[in-house]
């Protein structure tokens, strides 16, 4: 299950994927939200949805980088984010979806 120190981690590497990935503010600070409900509620169908918009930006972050509009500096950067992001989901789907 997720725990709030698990939240503050997935907020602050979103925050970093922001910075390296650009013009994503508003879509990270929705995306973070969503994840700070699913918390809160403890719903299966707020867990749902936070999984789901998270999968979208990772797709969304995974075309920047094969496009080349990041560095190679920050695609490492961003992969370790992504990494922290995806266990951090994995946690909501074992604690809310199984």
């Amino acid at each position: 299950m997720a725990t709030e120190k698990d939240l503050e981690q997935i907020k602050k590497q979103l925050n970093e994927l922001s910075l390296l990935l650009d013009d994503k503010s508003a879509e990270i600070s929705e995306l973070v939200k969503s994840i700070e409900d699913a918390m809160q509620a403890n719903t299966t169908l707020d867990a749902k949805r936070a999984v789901t918009q998270t999968d979208g930006f990772l797709k969304k972050t995974q075309s920047a980088i094969e496009s080349g509009t990041t560095t190679v500096e920050n695609t490492a950067k961003i992969a370790t984010a992504l990494t922290t992001i995806i266990a951090f989901i994995d946690k909501i789907k074992d604690g809310w979806l199984n």
